[in-house]
């Protein structure tokens, strides 16, 4: 792993970890997480590729395969690489993903008791 990664740049999303369970250091790291986040914390790798991506394929739903995992990562920096080039890009980019992220909140079921019709 140390000759593929030497002198050149780690793109990932939560990549420290991943480091830490592998017990290895890099010196260029570019984690999405870094870039993709709001005031409630970084964005699912999922959820960029629906939202940035317009990927409707089914990605990180259910079986995470790595290979398509690195794939999305790729193209989430690519995309990074060009919203950072647009002026605003990257603040309207979060903008979306935050909204969106506020609508699947609300529509998720919430189970209270209030709401369980049972027989008295």
């Amino acid at each position: 792993m140390k000759m593929c990664l030497e002198g050149n740049k780690l793109v990932g999303v939560a990549v420290a970890n991943d480091l830490i369970s592998l017990d290895y250091e890099h010196k260029h790291i570019l984690d999405l997480h870094d870039f993709f986040r709001d005031d409630n914390g970084a964005f699912a790798l999922g959820h960029i590729a629906r939202q940035l991506l317009d990927n409707r394929s089914g990605f990180q739903q259910g079986h995470h395969y790595a290979i398509d995992d690195a794939r999305m990562t790729l193209a989430a920096y690519k995309k990074l690489q060009s919203l950072q080039a647009i002026p605003g890009g990257l603040n309207s980019a979060i903008q979306k993903l935050t909204k969106s992220r506020g609508i699947y909140k609300q529509t998720k079921p919430k189970f209270t008791s209030e709401r369980c019709s049972c027989p008295s």
